[in-house]
């Protein structure tokens, strides 16, 4: 992916390796998972996600609801929803 675009570098964060476009984080790795900015009208359930939880890394304040953690048991799919993470941030 980054080889093709060169406005996708790689980049951390919250500490984890990460992909940005244009300087803005889109997916990265976190606790033997991705994680995905697949934006709150994404539906989980409908793209057949199982292993899935919003990310919730504040112990005082709730999810972020644009952000979907995909675990190891769904690897197959990353790369798609790591274009479809990046399409949503070029729209």
């Amino acid at each position: 992916m980054i080889q093709k675009n060169k406005a996708i570098t790689a980049g951390p964060m919250m500490s984890a390796p990460g992909i940005r476009f244009r300087g803005k984080v889109f997916a990265f790795y976190y606790n033997n998972s991705m994680v995905f900015r697949l934006g709150r009208d994404f539906d989980a359930t409908g793209a057949r996600l199982t292993d899935y939880t919003l990310l919730n890394p504040f112990k005082h304040k709730p999810p972020m609801r644009d952000w979907f953690v995909v675990g190891y048991s769904q690897h197959k799919r990353w790369p798609e929803l790591a274009d479809l993470a990046c399409q949503r941030m070029q729209a």
